[in-house]
């Protein structure tokens, strides 16, 4: 385009929305000012990309716009855009039937919250079970590619993809800590493992009391006459459990461990007949 001096006043880009060797939008845009932009009147309003898909592909990227799926096929992720941005769905009734053959769709909107609102209804609307969100350290696709980022970068941060499970619904890794904590029964400013699982093995091992020996009360020396009772262990012969609630609950988990072991012995034993 040029001005009235004849110099060119601003560079447009046309975008052309092909399906099946046919053109069924155009979008005409700013290069120097990417919000400058608008697309034919009456057009059908659908995805962006499509000639360029592999007709056996059943995974798919969508993002939010042209240029960052132009970047996605780039590294080699086959990608398609929507036309207006991430508020717009209205693509979803026209491309609804091409997209049912793929069951894997990467929702690779902007990093922002226009575009996590829109990444949530189109998974919804796609089906939570087939959509993960992509998001890549950058507002966008493209932007992450002029960061410096390579192919291997998108390649793991298509791996990072999530999938829109409801609050409920969490992977077993994300308890992994909890569980850690839970086994071991260690908290902040107690033992290490190592050291309450040493102690607790002992007790196991042998619980008498190492006062008196299991006797309770302590033996007058030269005689067999019991004396005094032992006030380690209060008469009762065994020591104290280490490391009170976190030592018992240990124990539980020995007790259970060894009954199982003796349990699975007896099984392959009797097999053995």
């Amino acid at each position: 385009m040029a001005g009235d001096s004849g110099e060119p006043s601003s560079f447009v880009a046309l975008i052309r929305y092909l399906r099946d060797g046919e053109l069924v939008n155009a979008k005409y845009r700013n290069a120097a000012e990417k919000r400058d932009m608008r697309q034919e009147g009456g057009a059908e309003p659908c995805l962006f990309g499509w000639h360029l898909i592999d007709p056996k592909a059943r995974r798919i990227a969508i993002a939010e716009g042209e240029i960052d799926a132009m970047t996605l096929h780039q590294c080699d992720i086959p990608a398609l855009s929507v036309n207006a941005g991430a508020g717009n769905h209205q693509w979803l009734e026209n491309d609804w039937s091409r997209l049912e053959r793929f069951s894997e769709i990467l929702i690779c909107y902007d990093n922002d919250e226009a575009g996590e609102k829109g990444a949530r209804e189109v998974m919804h609307r796609l089906g939570i079970e087939r959509c993960k969100r992509v998001i890549f350290p950058a507002k966008d696709a493209n932007d992450y590619l002029l960061q410096g980022a390579d192919g291997s970068d998108f390649d793991e941060a298509i791996r990072s993809a999530k999938t829109q499970d409801p609050e409920e619904l969490r992977q077993a890794s994300d308890f992994m800590d909890r569980v850690k904590a839970m086994f071991y029964l260690t908290r902040k400013g107690e033992k290490s493992p190592l050291v309450v699982a040493k102690a607790v093995t002992m007790f196991w091992l042998d619980d008498r009391c190492q006062y008196c020996w299991g006797v309770g009360s302590f033996v007058i020396p030269g005689t067999p006459i019991l004396g005094t009772t032992c006030r380690h262990c209060g008469g009762t012969g065994q020591r104290p459990i280490p490391f009170g609630e976190v030592g018992k609950a240990t124990l539980a988990h020995m007790d259970a461990a060894a009954e199982s072991a003796l349990h699975s012995m007896r099984r392959r034993l009797r097999n053995t007949r």
